[in-house]
């Protein structure tokens, strides 16, 4: 039988070490986290003994840093993080800000070490995934192999839907899907959430979305002078959701030869940052 609860390496320290890192549960079982992650798919008995521990995370606090030894992935369970990937040069680029369902930190299984910042923006939670256990269930249950498989595949579908988002969109359909997407993933039982506060900054919207923090305020102000949304600093209320998806669909069909100038010009990345002391 596998060991449900190893207690060696940073997924032990993981769940315990740090001021308000211990979570009310203490951990999640094999079917909690296929329903976590959204992937309906039957599972033999035996897996509801195998569990994951739990961490917490204040706002502002890393759960991963470039250069860490891989040894475990993450299964957000609820909060917003940011992912910072650093060249060799120092330059920074967003590249996701992970939320409940997502499964983060596998940039390090090639290579064995993490190649990005991932920090919490929120209170709050993740699943801690050690590779040595999720191998040793990959291994005994096929059905879990096949799972786990899925939770890749997830991930390879945003990060390509993150390059078509930047190579086809204009900049203001660029921020009318963030919005979009961001407001069905902060909504529940399948229906979005239409007023919230962002939980990132504006540098880190621009960074992510490869424009400049000018450009994503100016197309905040556009958007919220036709009414579609309200602005209000971080504060956001969609009044026109049909109209905020209908601004990313012209965008679908606009081919970029056909932009305008100012649009083309906005399509610029945000400035990096320096690399930190």
């Amino acid at each position: 039988m596998i060991d449900p609860s190893p207690r060696t390496g940073r997924a032990a320290r993981d769940s315990t070490t740090g001021p308000g890192s211990r979570s009310a549960a203490a951990s999640i079982t094999f079917p909690d986290l296929a329903q976590l992650v959204r992937i309906a798919q039957p599972a033999p008995p035996d897996l509801a003994d195998v569990r994951f521990a739990v961490r917490r995370c204040r706002a502002g606090q890393p759960l991963v840093r470039n250069g860490d030894p891989f040894r475990s992935m993450y299964a957000v369970r609820h909060g917003v993080f940011k992912q910072v990937a650093m060249n060799a040069g120092g330059a920074e680029q967003v590249v996701a800000f992970p939320m409940a369902g997502d499964v983060i930190g596998a940039d390090g299984i090639d290579a064995g070490v993490h190649h990005a910042d991932i920090t919490a923006l929120s209170e709050a939670e993740v699943a801690i995934l050690p590779l040595a256990q999720l191998n040793r269930v990959g291994r005994e249950f096929p059905g879990a192999g096949l799972l786990l498989s899925r939770i890749f595949g997830k991930e390879l579908s945003r990060a390509l839907e993150g390059m078509w988002m930047l190579g086809i969109l204009s900049a203001t359909a660029r921020v009318a899907l963030f919005l979009d997407r961001l407001s069905a993933r902060l909504g529940s039982g399948g229906a979005p959430r239409l007023a919230f506060d962002l939980p990132m900054t504006r540098a880190e919207i621009a960074s992510f979305l490869g424009l400049s923090v000018e450009t994503v305020s100016r197309v905040l102000g556009a958007l919220a002078g036709t009414g579609i949304i309200e602005v209000d600093h971080r504060r956001i209320v969609i009044r026109d959701a049909a109209g905020l998806k209908a601004v990313v669909e012209r965008s679908e069909t606009d081919p970029p030869s056909r932009r305008t100038e100012p649009e083309a010009q906005s399509r610029r990345a945000a400035p990096v940052r320096k690399p930190r002391a």
